[in-house]
């Protein structure tokens, strides 16, 4: 599957994995929209537009993220930080 390989990327100076780390601390600590992280990610580091997605794709398919699979992807929708969940459901 072409999600769970990464052939294809290069970025100078950077290895892949701390692009990955950073979209998983962006993910799990901010509510910003998946799009908004990945425009970051392709902003911050010198890679090809459309990276992020990808990248973002990978962590999915890899199962370093998860999404509610009951729900359609919207990728530009506010969303809850899991931090946010976690500390809602220790309230309760």
């Amino acid at each position: 599957h072409t999600c769970c390989t990464l052939r294809g990327i290069s970025c100078d100076n950077i290895s892949l994995d701390e692009i990955l780390v950073e979209m998983e601390e962006l993910y799990r600590e901010t509510a910003n929209p998946i799009r908004d992280i990945c425009v970051h990610i392709d902003q911050s580091y010198p890679v090809e537009p459309g990276t992020g997605l990808r990248l973002f794709k990978h962590l999915l398919a890899t199962k370093r993220l998860s999404v509610e699979m009951d729900k359609p992807l919207d990728l530009s929708a506010q969303r809850d930080s899991d931090i946010a969940l976690v500390l809602e459901r220790i309230a309760v």
